[in-house]
């Protein structure tokens, strides 16, 4: 197979978006929030917030006095206290309580006060998706394991996702991808191997897919979720029923992720069922959608298409059948007409070029014999159609879809092949 066929093949599929770095006024609010909360914008700082939120003790001896250094005097060293309290977070609450409550030094109980906000208010995640951004931005060693270790621990699941974002930014190291998101795929944790599938995803190449694979049969659920939608964003046909599999046993939430990506794909062709959460309904659901998988013939995928694509010998025809629009000969021009129209559909791309034609006589047949045809001709190639065979790829699939591609039936969908 060609590049540039490959190109036209992956190019049917819904593309999955690659990581995206924070625009600037999203990095300077970062910025701020990490300074009032005297994080450091460093490779060093924001590795030992990730640390020190990952459900490490920490020594209480440690945390009194960092709690003592809030009163000292000098802004670098109470600053510095405050920050690091703040990256210790709950562990350091009751010492941080008590010292807010303390009469002696009102600034030493305001500092207190603040840092016990930043760990405890409801808007305290964005602290941490701040150090997360932060920390794929600066990229600095160590930040794919730091990440991972802290990932179970997150606050929500707004941070899950920009931990995952994190990774899959992080994910190449020197044109590989990072060892500690393959040892990851086999991590206690289901949220690391989740995330790790995820990034390995992005990454992309064979090794990598075949490594995610292994997930497919993860005795959790969520995992197997995670791991085939990520397969099947990068194109692997294998993924698929695994994610039908699971409609029947996903929670609701969950379960929505699954049905979304699936509706995406059959567009014109997406299937309905039993709206409601009860077993018999996802069980339902679930058959339905293993049906409509199973009725993807592969066979009869290459027959939509072509089935609407010229042999040499009909496209020849087609245009001397043109040219004969701009004959001198009333009874010429409109048998090739009536021979156009009959035609119908695969004509369609020849004569949407022969519209444009400067000369008045040919542009106006031609626009005449389009609109015939497209009143009287079934409905146009779903784009499923595409997405379906570019996925399952069966053998003739590329030389199909760059032989049916002059014969697209409008505009819309020639752009569609084309882009």
């Amino acid at each position: 197979m060609s590049v540039s066929s490959l190109v036209l093949l992956l190019g049917l599929l819904p593309a999955q978006p690659l990581p995206a770095a924070p625009d600037p006024a999203t990095a300077s609010v970062d910025d701020e929030t990490l300074k009032a909360a005297h994080i450091a914008v460093s490779g060093p700082a924001l590795l030992d917030f990730l640390h020190k939120r990952s459900g490490a003790a920490a020594d209480k001896g440690v945390v009194a006095s960092l709690v003592k250094q809030l009163a000292d005097p000098a802004a670098a060293v109470h600053d510095a206290a405050a920050g690091q309290l703040v990256a210790i977070g709950e562990t350091a609450v009751t010492a941080l309580r008590e010292a807010a409550n303390g009469l002696d030094d009102p600034d030493s109980a305001a500092r207190a006060r603040q840092c016990l906000l930043d760990i405890e208010d409801p808007q305290g995640a964005d602290l941490s998706i701040a150090v997360v951004r932060a920390a794929a931005a600066l990229q600095p060693d160590g930040a794919v394991e730091a990440l991972l270790e802290y990932l179970p621990f997150a606050e929500n699941e707004k941070v899950v996702a920009e931990v995952e974002t994190a990774l899959a930014v992080l994910a190449p190291r020197n044109g590989k991808p990072a060892p500690a998101l393959l040892r990851a795929l086999n991590d206690p944790a289901p949220s690391r191997r989740a995330a790790a599938a995820i990034a390995l995803c992005r990454v992309g190449g064979e090794n990598q897919y075949a490594a995610v694979r292994a997930l497919l049969k993860d005795p959790k659920p969520t995992v197997r979720l995670r791991a085939a939608l990520a397969l099947a964003d990068s194109h692997s046909a294998d993924a698929v029923p695994v994610i039908i599999d699971l409609l029947a046993d996903l929670p609701l939430e969950q379960r929505k992720h699954a049905e979304e990506f699936l509706t995406n794909l059959a567009g014109e062709w997406a299937i309905t069922g039993p709206a409601g959460n009860d077993a018999t309904s996802r069980r339902l659901r679930r058959d339905a959608w293993a049906a409509w998988w199973r009725g993807m013939d592969d066979a009869a995928l290459l027959d939509e298409f072509t089935t609407r694509t010229m042999t040499d010998e009909e496209r020849d025809q087609a245009l001397a059948l043109i040219q004969k629009l701009d004959d001198a000969s009333t009874e010429v021009r409109e048998k090739a007409f009536a021979e156009l129209v009959g035609m119908g559909q695969r004509v369609t791309s020849f004569l949407r070029q022969a519209a444009l034609n400067p000369n008045g006589r040919v542009e106006s047949l031609a626009g005449k014999c389009l609109q015939l045809i497209e009143k009287d001709s079934p409905n146009p190639l779903p784009a499923a159609a595409g997405r379906m065979l570019a996925l399952r790829a069966p053998d003739g699939a590329v030389a199909a879809l760059l032989a049916y591609l002059p014969y697209a039936d409008n505009e819309a969908s020639t752009k569609q092949l084309r882009d």
